[in-house]
């Protein structure tokens, strides 16, 4: 059973990069909708020169309020992901450790034991993919 911890650790490997992406994009989602926001409130009061002094005011405060949640944003954001990963790496560890002991091994042993027997072992490892 320890073949199938070798023939899965490129799968997983993938399958860790891909979340990585995924999370690195919900990041920069965030901090581009920040962006945007601030932008926006930016825009207002400049657009208004007769109401400048009452919107340029506002469109400060509403400014430093945006760029605080931002920062409060993205610091839950960090803490959700650390706690993610130490969630996978411990699913990781459960997962492939000790593959009879394993869950994952315990409910794929006879599927990949019998597909072992029908088309035998790769001859080469599976190729890591990009």
């Amino acid at each position: 059973m320890e073949s199938m911890t070798d023939d899965m650790s490129a799968i997983w490997d993938s399958f860790e990069v891909d979340i990585e992406a995924h999370l690195e994009r919900i990041n920069d989602a965030v901090v581009q909708a920040f962006g945007n926001a601030l932008t926006a409130a930016s825009s207002i009061g400049a657009n208004e020169p007769g109401a400048a002094n009452n919107t340029g005011s506002a469109m400060r405060t509403l400014a430093a309020t945006l760029c605080h949640r931002k920062d409060l944003t993205l610091s839950g954001i960090e803490k959700a992901c650390e706690s993610f990963n130490s969630g996978l790496s411990s699913f990781h560890t459960d997962a492939f450790s000790s593959i009879r002991t394993a869950f994952i091994g315990k409910l794929m042993e006879s599927t990949y034991h019998a597909a072992n027997m029908e088309y035998g072992k790769p001859a080469l490892p599976l190729p890591a993919l990009p």
